[in-house]
């Protein structure tokens, strides 16, 4: 452990909760989310840890799969692997992965994002976004937060809501996205 390059720290949102990815593609977390720590996806359903978890060694799924991004909420955490797959893990709610909540990251199948590579991703306690190769945007979770003008709504599944006509991000080829609180934005270059 002694000799870990590391490639990406990760900061998760409020409280203690602390990842990084080093240079061979592993993930490590450690700290406490509000939510009992689900936010780590290490394998622990409740609690906290105060020294790093190889989250990468814990999860069979991701034997040989590289994680080149990552993004943490007290109760969820989302990455993305060199192949522009999306993981997601953590607490139960409306942004777990297909078969419900898991202690460790779970992939999510392409089809759901229109067979596309994801190419950026963020994450916010009840909500996340991605954009794909295309410049597309999806966005699934609780609320007024997706970005979709719905109010009070829950998407269980991704939607691209970048290809509504009465969005403004409509026909714009997005690059990067970012959550804070009620807030989804992007950048187009």
């Amino acid at each position: 452990q002694n000799n870990i390059k590391i490639a990406k720290i990760i900061k998760g949102s409020d409280y203690s909760l602390y990842g990084v990815i080093d240079t061979d593609g592993n993930v490590w977390t450690w700290g406490s989310g509000q939510s009992n720590g689900s936010g780590l996806v290490n394998g622990y359903t409740s609690g906290s840890t105060s020294s790093p978890v190889n989250v990468t060694a814990l999860t069979p799924a991701l034997e040989g799969v590289e994680i080149v991004d990552m993004a943490m909420s007290n109760s969820h955490s989302i990455a993305l692997d060199s192949e522009g797959n999306v993981w997601i893990g953590g607490k139960g709610s409306a942004i777990t992965a297909p078969g419900g909540a898991s202690a460790y990251l779970s992939k999510i199948d392409s089809s759901k994002f229109g067979n596309a590579k994801i190419k950026s991703i963020a994450i916010e306690e009840a909500r996340a976004v991605v954009v794909d190769e295309n410049g597309k945007v999806w966005a699934w979770g609780y609320n007024t937060a997706l970005g979709n003008g719905k109010t009070g709504y829950t998407a269980s599944e991704p939607e691209c809501i970048s290809d509504d006509e009465t969005n403004p991000i409509y026909g714009k080829e997005m690059e990067l996205v970012a959550v804070s609180g009620m807030t989804v934005s992007g950048s187009t270059d």
